[in-house]
């Protein structure tokens, strides 16, 4: 209370946003679902061949009897494996190679914003999505719908229970791409961890936590990445932001007299 009490910043919750605003967040998301749900495997066999680049560098490059400093050191690799990865000719449209995995999170991004829009789900909860969660259900003789479910602790005591949402099957484009387009990265975040409680650095609940976020569709994406406290996306609200920000979108006066 005490803590709280000292920090002068007013907390406040942003509960709505102009809907011609909010519209061209949601189409901009849907056209990148679109545009890439195709070109899914393709992505995710760009991103082993990255992962492969940067391992062969790290492999081959030997420091040990220099007078570098470890940042210097890091920065020498970093250059190699940028240098070889000019020489890599892909067919992904408006796709730049990058080490940070940020190109992969603007479509990351997109496809959560899809998600999110059309399931009404939380974030939290939404992380828990990969494309097995979305099915159709038969509603009467002649109609079926989408749905979607996820993991919610809310009202249960901090104990998961699975929820189910109704959708629209744009949801499960964006699931496929979010989960496909990662999966050479989910190979080799597996790998990690079972080098990891086969060498004894973790133990067996650690490691069954990590086999479970491995399944969530929206993981982390920075491949050099040996340890980490969790698997799935920590700072999608931050993503969403920048993906906001992105757009450079303007409020004008009616959607300031709206809001």
């Amino acid at each position: 209370e005490l803590l709280a009490l000292s920090k002068g910043r007013i907390t406040k919750q942003s509960i709505a946003i102009p809907i011609d605003m909010y519209s061209a967040i949601i189409a901009d998301a849907i056209n990148v679902v679109e545009k890439y749900h195709v070109l899914r495997h393709g992505i995710s066999k760009l991103v082993s061949q990255v992962i492969q680049i940067s391992d062969d560098v790290k492999s081959q490059c030997d420091f040990s009897n220099n007078s570098l400093t470890k940042e210097q050191n890091d920065k020498a690799v970093d250059h190699q494996i940028r240098k070889r990865l000019k020489n890599i000719d892909h067919q992904i449209p408006d796709f730049n190679i990058t080490l940070n995995g940020s190109e992969l999170g603007k479509i990351q991004s997109a496809c959560l914003i899809v998600t999110l829009a059309f399931s009404g789900g939380r974030i939290g909860e939404v992380l828990s999505f990969n494309p097995s969660r979305y099915s159709t259900k038969q509603v009467g003789k002649h109609k079926l719908i989408s749905i979607v479910s996820g993991e919610t602790s809310k009202g249960e005591d901090g104990i998961p229970r699975t929820v189910t949402w109704q959708t629209h099957p744009i949801v499960k484009d964006a699931l496929e791409l979010a989960f496909d387009m990662t999966e050479s990265l989910r190979d080799h975040y597996k790998t990690l961890i079972d080098e990891k409680i086969n060498s004894g650095a973790y133990r067996e609940d650690e490691h069954a936590k990590a086999s479970k976020e491995l399944n969530s569709a929206f993981i982390i994406l920075r491949h050099n990445t040996t340890s980490a406290a969790s698997f799935v996306q920590a700072n999608s609200q931050r993503l969403l932001t920048q993906y906001a920000a992105s757009l450079k979108l303007t409020a004008s006066n009616e959607d300031i007299e709206e809001f």
